[in-house]
């Protein structure tokens, strides 16, 4: 039987794609049945409705704020927005119009956080660098497999790890290693060394992960 996953799948169905029929996988693992992908489906479309109800009152409680609003109430807004921000990312649909919404209800919060720092040094200095922090953590959550490892509900655990890293094109992979320390891309090249190993065993043709594994390497290299 032949899966229909959707045409803009989330965070959770994207990692089902990626399991399905893969040999780079366990047996369990790539055999998906139609009642998973259907239950992560519905769990997804569940979680997008609640990220709309989220999303609408977070812009209404933007709209009602006064000029002489708490701190604590901009800095709660601020966190809403990153957190909605990263959870845009991992729902089913196309959500970029949601997420430009959400940068420019950012910037209007930290321009607002800027003038509440006033002249204090410290405090601009360390705006500034949450502001860099911050579009560099955007960038990457436009690569849909540093999405899907970040995804609290994530199904990618150490198990299929490696390979889940393989199973990605050669950018996604790059933009995914960023997320890692030293020791664990050590981890992850021993355990993608072993599974492309185990793979070409079982009679699988494995020319097109080999140059993943030289990426992985590489990473090693330069850290």
């Amino acid at each position: 039987m032949t899966l229909r996953f959707s045409a803009l799948p989330g965070s959770r169905e994207r990692q089902l794609k990626r399991q399905y029929n893969n040999p780079l996988f366990s047996e369990q693992q790539r055999n998906i049945s139609l009642e998973q992908l259907t239950k992560v489906q519905n769990e997804e479309l569940a979680q997008l409705q609640v990220f709309s109800k989220d999303f609408q009152e977070l812009f209404n409680s933007a709209s009602k704020l006064s000029e002489n609003v708490q701190s604590d109430v901009i800095l709660k807004l601020k966190e809403d927005a990153d957190r909605l921000y990263e959870q845009a990312a991992s729902l089913p649909g196309d959500n970029e119009n949601s997420q430009e919404s959400l940068v420019k209800l950012l910037k209007v919060i930290m321009k607002a956080v800027r003038h509440g720092a006033g002249s204090d040094a410290k405090a601009i200095s360390e705006l500034e660098q949450e502001t860099e922090a911050r579009a560099m953590h955007m960038g990457l959550m436009k690569v849909p497999l540093v999405v899907d490892m970040l995804n609290p509900n994530s199904l990618i655990d150490p198990e299929n790890l490696a390979a889940t890293i393989l199973s990605a094109d050669a950018d996604e992979l790059r933009a995914g290693l960023q997320l890692f320390e030293l020791d664990q891309i050590t981890q992850l090249y021993n355990d993608a060394e072993d599974l492309m190993h185990e793979c070409e065993k079982q009679g699988n043709d494995i020319s097109d992960v080999q140059p993943k594994l030289a990426i992985i390497a590489e990473a090693l290299r330069v850290a």
